[in-house]
């Protein structure tokens, strides 16, 4: 019982994918849209509900390549000591709650940016890695030749005479695909296993340690105190460096004189900019009706005219065909 955090899924997506399936119970669908979320840049808090104790899994997810952990406590030995207690903040004047947003806007800073990084750093591991496997799985310039003289052998073939040449070239691929390529590989095996090896330690297990780091560094803000505190003072919504600095900002230029007093301005003209936003919207959408409204009447009063012409041009075939009916008579009289 208990749960881990997946932070990296690493070069062997479908052995996590089985793993997650086994510690959770859940179906290939969803253990396969957790691992996307993780591939994404997205760390996923997953809950074990298996008999198995959660550091056996945490060590057969991080063997098959990915980075998991077991949620940290509090830490104790080094405990972030705020400057002042959430519950005092109303007590501070004009500067002690100027250093107090500055300590928030710091931390949502660097939180912000640790997150950054770490997308970035994921995006990065699993481009490399996928590099790795490809060179693990390279096939010889030979190989490469005869795959695609068969592939425009097919397109040839098809082009001059028709689907059943086709089916031909395409066993004739599959059939190269399970012997020729499959023997290639098996060749250059050792060769391709030194290559994509070297490259991983080159280029994959620099990018790991620092996904690694990164990792350990956004544990220590959220289990240390750092974040929860910050996250006290501001409140969820507006645990964003931008926001923190106009919060700053309205205090800093006397537009408010507390916290408290910031915080209901600033949400005041939230509100106010949604509310303009929405009257925007309602406006354009006036707009786009009214305008369909002016085509439909334009479209309504071409209609009629087609209708009035049509009739015109009915009533003057009519009298014509009166006037032919007319004269033949006269004519057999």
């Amino acid at each position: 019982m208990g749960e881990l955090l997946l932070m990296w899924t690493g070069p062997n997506k479908d052995k996590v994918i089985q793993i997650i399936r086994d510690m959770t119970g859940l179906n290939l669908e969803s253990a396969k849209s957790i691992a996307d979320k993780v591939e994404n840049g997205g760390a996923y808090t997953i809950k074990n509900p298996s008999d198995t104790d959660t550091c056996v899994w945490v060590k057969e997810l991080n063997d098959a390549g990915a980075i998991a952990y077991l949620p940290k406590a509090v830490d104790s030995e080094n405990p972030y000591v705020p400057p002042v207690s959430s519950n005092d903040v109303h007590l501070l004047d004009r500067q002690g709650t100027m250093d107090v947003l500055g300590e928030c806007r710091k931390i949502a800073t660097d939180f912000e940016n640790n997150n950054a990084e770490l997308n970035s750093t994921n995006h990065a591991l699993n481009a490399e890695a996928k590099k790795s496997e490809e060179l693990r799985n390279a096939i010889s310039p030979g190989a490469k030749t005869a795959r695609m003289a068969v592939s425009i052998m097919a397109g040839l073939l098809g082009l001059a005479g028709g689907p059943l040449f086709i089916v031909t070239t395409i066993l004739a691929y599959a059939i190269m695909t399970a012997t020729v390529i499959k023997s290639d590989k098996k060749k250059h095996q050792e060769e391709n296993n030194a290559k994509a090896d070297d490259y991983y330690r080159e280029h994959v297990e620099p990018l790991r340690e620092q996904m690694e780091r990164l990792c350990d560094e956004r544990e220590d803000c959220l289990h240390n105190g750092r974040y929860d505190w910050a996250l006290s003072i501001v409140g969820k919504d507006f645990f964003y460096s931008s926001c923190i600095d106009d919060l700053y900002k309205l205090v800093e230029s006397h537009r408010a004189d507390s916290l408290k007093e910031a915080l209901n301005q600033y949400d005041d003209a939230l509100y106010k900019a949604r509310m303009e936003e929405m009257q925007a919207s309602i406006q354009n959408a006036s707009e786009i009706s009214a305008a369909e409204a002016v085509k439909q009447t334009a479209y309504d009063k071409e209609i009629a005219k087609s209708s009035r012409q049509a009739a015109n041009a009915a009533k003057a075939t009519a009298a014509h065909t009166r006037a032919i009916d007319k004269n033949t008579r006269r004519f057999r009289q």
